[in-house]
């Protein structure tokens, strides 16, 4: 009786928190402007926030399985890291390689870091994000919006599931970038302002307005990447300590009338 009571118990407690046993492979695409507007300092801070986000926030060991792919651009785009996160070491190469990036510092061409996240990553796994912070708008041809938005369209038919922004400053058009984001719902995406709007990334695309790098760039990709790990946690209910308590109890009171018998 005791066990079938520790056992219910126990089934309750998943419930009640949300634990599930269903895994996941998610795939995380981050794209880093280092144009030339962007400049070294500021690029290397916004690496440095990266790398601290994901050392923080990725988990390793759980449920899900993350892939993570940091591509950097401006006229050319680069692969910075591309992993799978299946041990700590793991996720230390990655956050090393983030930190130690170097800047590239000349022309904002969009087509040519969507292009790389879609050829760099080929096949997706269950859910599939890419974030993208910029400074500015594409350039420096008549066609730059027009390759903007095929490459685009080309990440989306590929299977991605959501493309976000952080625009930096006063630089980038916020407008076209909302035009470019999608999630789950469809085409389109948010402009907020506020870093604590963010909601789940999958369903929620938005251009996030950031007022400058440091602090203000270091909150908002902290608040994304923790968004993307857990984008609606369960508060602990009320009665979870007293189940917990009441399991400690039927413990010890078995262990008792073992030890009587």
């Amino acid at each position: 009786m005791i066990k079938k009571t520790i056992a219910a118990g126990i089934v309750a407690l998943g419930a009640l928190t949300g634990t599930s046993s269903q895994a996941a492979n998610i795939d995380l695409a981050f794209i880093m402007d280092s144009s030339g507007s962007v400049g070294s300092t500021n690029y290397n801070n916004a690496m440095d926030s990266l790398a601290a986000a994901l050392s923080t926030y990725i988990p390793v060991g759980g449920a899900n399985t993350y892939r993570i792919g940091v591509i950097s651009f401006a006229s050319n785009a680069r692969v910075d890291v591309f992993k799978t996160i299946s041990t700590a070491q793991d996720l230390t190469d990655v956050v090393n390689a983030v930190d130690n990036a170097s800047f590239i510092g000349t022309n904002t061409d969009y087509e040519e870091a969507f292009d790389l996240v879609r050829t760099t990553f080929g096949s997706l796994g269950d859910s599939s994000i890419v974030n993208m912070m910029t400074d500015g708008e594409p350039c420096c041809v008549s066609t730059a919006n027009a390759d903007a938005v095929s490459a685009r369209n080309d990440l989306k038919a590929a299977g991605w599931d959501s493309l976000s922004f952080e625009s930096i400053g006063s630089g980038a058009d916020n407008t076209f970038l909302a035009s470019l984001g999608f999630d789950t719902n469809g085409d389109g995406a948010t402009i907020i302002g506020d870093a604590g709007l963010i909601t789940n990334p999958l369903d929620d695309a938005f251009v996030l307005q950031v007022s400058g790098f440091g602090s203000a760039y270091d909150s908002a990709i902290q608040r994304k990447v923790q968004k993307i790990v857990d984008p609606d946690p369960i508060p602990v209910p009320a009665a979870l300590p007293l189940l917990a308590g009441g399991l400690a109890i039927f413990g010890f009171v078995g262990r008792r009338r073992r030890q009587a018998a």
